[in-house]
């Protein structure tokens, strides 16, 4: 599930219930309702997202439980997996750390990559660094519906979020795997990014864009992907 926050600081309220989950099993919480506490706290940390980890930790470590309590409704429960407590050396030989890849890139095999615009690069340098061969095969499956999908095209000016940080994961796929079917679409992401460069870096949304500023989140990913693609031979 989702959780916004709005202001007033810290109020939270669900922005989306995922089809299969335990938010969804529960069977009472719907997007837009407003959550008053979790477990009794309430959220007031800088940060609320490292209370809501604590939160999570604990229950992931004893019982599973959540209890959300919510305007109008009263309380919900929501049980999550038990995966354990983190081993003292995580992510180093810790079963739970364990866990949690294994279920990442079991999601990520389900759920599939969406071939663009935006290539899940993230998603792709997950899957090559488990070291697992299924998951190097599900990231095979994904660059072949790349490849088809901009075989084609005879230009790729997409934003450089995309560019950047899809085009990092293909340039480490073909790295490591020698598929050099994905060179045409390195070739492709890198050109457009380089004539949307701007004043020595990208903004937003590439090129000369007025009302958006150049972005180090867009622009050290676009810079990095330009250096592995000329690693690549692009």
């Amino acid at each position: 599930m989702g959780i916004e926050l709005r202001l007033p600081p810290f109020q939270m309220w669900v922005s989306r219930i995922d089809k299969g989950s335990p938010a969804e099993a529960a069977g009472k919480l719907k997007v837009g309702q407003r959550i008053e506490s979790i477990n009794g706290q309430t959220l007031k940390d800088i940060d609320p997202r490292i209370q809501l980890g604590a939160i999570i930790t604990k229950a992931e470590a004893t019982d599973g439980i959540i209890k959300f309590m919510i305007k109008d409704v009263g309380e919900v429960i929501v049980k999550i997996p038990v995966l354990g407590a983190y081993s003292p050396t995580w992510p180093l030989n810790c079963p739970k750390s364990d866990k949690i890849v294994r279920g990442e890139a079991d999601f990520l095999a389900r759920t599939g990559n969406y071939a663009g615009p935006g290539i899940n690069g993230l998603g792709l340098l997950f899957l090559l660094s488990t070291g697992e061969e299924n998951d190097l095969e599900v990231a095979r499956g994904w660059v072949k519906e790349v490849v088809a999908k901009y075989q084609n095209v005879a230009t790729m000016d997409t934003y450089p979020w995309y560019a950047g940080y899809g085009g990092i994961g293909l340039c480490e796929y073909y790295l490591r795997t020698g598929d050099a079917t994905i060179l045409p679409v390195i070739e492709k992401l890198a050109d457009g990014l380089k004539r949307q460069m701007y004043n020595g870096g990208w903004n937003q949304k590439g090129g000369v864009n007025f009302g958006y500023g150049h972005l180090n989140a867009a622009g050290v990913p676009a810079a990095t992907f330009l250096l592995l693609a000329r690693e690549c031979g692009a």
